[in-house]
């Protein structure tokens, strides 16, 4: 018998929440090479490493093995495109435990999500690096800058007003510009099944999140 998730363990919850999340890396080390991975490396090392910092700054005990930490730093790196400078992936760690969790009093005290946080920090600051992404097909380098070409999103042309070009299929694989973890919607699909029925996520989340996501489109369709 599964354990409802009002009932489960937030621990338990993030450590599964994480390993579900890291699925999304398979599609995109295929797709781009292992810069994805270095990305995502990068964001969960500084994440941790900036909430040890806040924990003695704060003078409290600092839990190494706080699965929370390691999930929003994965948010992190799978929310950023795969060319983003390494330096840019770990501010937007630092933001992310320092602004959203530390700020605010600890896991037990959230207002905002804290990726969702770091996020939309550096689109505002830095909208060169976070909304431009490499071609689709490109292998990319693990470590040094990314010098090949950068592409907008399929959303960046439904917002001008124009069809996109790629396929249904195309779309639906991960074919298409676009942030680490944000593409692959049949492997995104998959994972979000599974949760379901692992109870690692809230069916009443979900459909609430999709309810609004639906009724937006509805009402400011960017696609006649």
């Amino acid at each position: 018998m599964i354990t409802p998730i009002t009932k489960r363990d937030p621990r338990k919850l993030y450590l599964e929440r994480l390993v579900f999340m890291a699925a999304l890396l398979i599609p995109a080390v295929f797709r781009g090479g292992f810069r994805p991975l270095t990305v995502c490396a990068v964001c969960v090392i500084c994440c941790m490493f900036t909430d040890w910092v806040c924990c003695k700054l704060r003078r409290i005990k600092y839990d190494i093995k706080d699965p929370a930490v390691m999930f929003w730093g994965l948010c992190c790196g799978m929310l950023m495109p795969a060319g983003i400078p390494h330096v840019l992936a770990g501010l937007s760690a630092v933001i992310c435990i320092a602004l959203g969790k530390h700020i605010f009093g600890g896991n037990e005290n959230l207002v905002f999500s804290p990726p969702a946080i770091a996020v939309a920090f550096l689109i505002i600051c830095y909208p060169g690096d976070m909304l431009y992404y490499p071609k689709v097909g490109e292998i990319l380098p693990m470590f040094s800058e990314y010098e090949g070409t950068f592409t907008r999103s399929v959303e960046y042309h439904m917002n001008l007003g124009t069809t996109p070009t790629q396929s249904v299929m195309d779309i639906l694989m991960g074919n298409v510009p676009g942030a680490i973890g944000a593409v692959n919607i049949l492997v995104i699909l998959v994972i979000g099944v599974c949760m379901l029925i692992k109870h690692s996520t809230s069916f009443t989340a979900l459909i609430s999140c999709l309810t609004s996501v639906a009724a937006i489109s509805v009402l400011y369709p960017r696609v006649g």
